[in-house]
């Protein structure tokens, strides 16, 4: 049996360490191309295998490849540009990933959490942005939003107040169906979008 071979990359100026049987773990990408010699390689001055794509992005490429499984952090924001990565490098199993992930997490992180009770008087409902400018377009001014407010839009979850005996409040909750949003019934007073 032969020896696995280690390796030494520069991606985008990035330095990573790899085995030449995890690069070529995927038969149809351009990396399996690449590192069993089917494509002659680019060399740096330190002897590094160089490619011109991002080098920060490779990390979330490579750990998928060393374990099918794609890991990135809570608040990732740079899903088009992996997505832009995997499809350079022909690593359809990754595509796919990252397209689940997508509809996961835009399903994950769009909720309103309604409380039945006021609190010294008032409501206070928890909503991400994007679900409280839907509610906005249905109602309007009724929500005495201030969209000159800068924290408001740059806020990931927006609370919302609203005086105890509010009319608004049931029409809220008439309304999360249509936006698609269910009762969550792990979690009390908490809707998801479905």
């Amino acid at each position: 049996m032969a020896q696995d071979k280690v390796v030494q990359l520069n991606v985008g100026g990035s330095l990573y360490t790899a085995s030449q049987s995890v690069l070529t773990k995927d038969a149809d990408s351009k990396l399996y191309d690449m590192f069993s010699g089917n494509e002659s390689n680019i060399v740096d001055t330190n002897g590094h295998v160089f490619i011109d794509r991002d080098g920060k992005l490779f990390r979330y490429i490579l750990n998928f490849l060393r374990g099918d499984k794609l890991v990135v952090p809570l608040k990732f924001a740079e899903f088009d540009l992996l997505l832009a990565e995997a499809e350079y490098y022909r690593l359809e199993p990754l595509r796919k990933a990252i397209q689940e992930k997508l509809i996961y997490n835009v399903h994950e992180m769009e909720f309103v959490m309604i409380p039945q009770t006021s609190r010294n008087g008032y409501y206070d409902i928890k909503a991400t942005k994007t679900t409280v400018f839907a509610l906005y377009k249905q109602f309007g001014e009724r929500l005495k939003l201030n969209l000159s407010d800068r924290n408001l839009l740059s806020a990931d979850v927006i609370p919302l107040r609203f005086p105890d005996g509010n009319t608004i409040m049931p029409d809220i909750c008439n309304f999360l169906p249509v936006l698609g949003f269910k009762s969550d019934p792990t979690r009390h007073n908490f809707y998801r979008y479905r």
